[in-house]
């Protein structure tokens, strides 16, 4: 459930910029559900140690918030008057904006694959 909510914020955020404050109250507000229904109707679960994401659920949110990168570069890009117009690209030249979003899109992919590599899944204080 949490995955699809990240998926649908990433993945179309910029076409409805509200996305992320309406997945922040919704997340909220299951909180307090859960909160009550764990407090008063049913009982105490067992805990089960998890050490982190799994591996597989981790892969699975990388690859949303690449693909998340690659629609909203495109999403802005076909839709928005001020950045074509920032470029100086013209409606009818295609190929320029296709390779505006070729390269905005590789630019980002880049730096984040680059972040990605540079930052431990693990915060020191725990190794």
């Amino acid at each position: 459930e949490i995955v699809m909510q990240f998926c649908f914020v990433n993945l179309f955020g910029v076409a409805f910029p509200i996305t992320g404050l309406l997945a922040l109250i919704s997340n909220l507000v299951e909180i307090v559900v859960d909160s009550r229904k764990l407090c008063f109707h049913t009982r105490r679960p067992f805990a089960q140690r998890a050490s982190s994401i799994p591996d597989m659920w981790m892969k699975i949110l990388k690859c949303v918030a690449l693909f998340g990168v690659v629609t909203n570069i495109v999403i802005v890009l076909t839709n928005s008057s001020a950045v074509t117009d920032f470029l100086n690209i013209t409606e009818e030249d295609g190929t320029q904006l296709w390779t505006a979003m070729f390269v905005f899109e590789h630019l980002l992919v880049a730096f984040i694959v680059i972040f990605w590599q540079i930052t431990s899944s693990e915060p020191r204080r725990i190794k």
